[in-house]
């Protein structure tokens, strides 16, 4: 009896030194749909994985699920509209606050925050995320 405990003890630590729980959480996506092609969404795409990276280096401070940024170029048109409802994963989304896309990301399951071309697209990611965090 006591030589089969040994092994299932050793497995059982084994398991758990190897388990990090970051590798565990859920994974949300969050598109920025920014004017790539013209040179003015580098900022804004800076910005987003800014604050991006400071909530996934909190996640095991209480955050349901890390997040995953997903960019797109809004000269892309209407797909992109199509690509972020069609994926379930996607929870929300930051764009420009007069890109076409706007319309018919509104009244979705999306969260949406529009940014100004002089705006901090880092600001309206962390408000996205913290309504993201509070959805069901």
């Amino acid at each position: 009896m006591g030589r089969g405990l040994v092994p299932r003890l050793f497995l059982c630590l084994l398991f758990l030194a190897c388990t990090d729980p970051r590798h565990t959480l859920r994974t949300a996506k969050i598109g920025l749909v920014a004017p790539l092609s013209r040179g003015e969404g580098n900022a804004w795409v800076a910005q987003a994985r800014n604050a991006v990276r400071e909530w996934n280096q909190t996640v095991l401070a209480g955050r349901p699920f890390r997040i995953e940024l997903i960019v797109y170029d809004e000269d892309e048109g209407p797909a992109v509209a199509r690509r972020l409802l069609v994926d379930p994963e996607v929870r929300g989304v930051v764009a420009g606050a007069t890109s076409l896309l706007v319309p018919s990301l509104l009244d979705t399951r999306l969260a949406l925050r529009t940014v100004r071309p002089r705006d901090d697209a880092g600001v309206a990611t962390k408000s996205l995320l913290e309504e993201v965090a509070r959805a069901p």
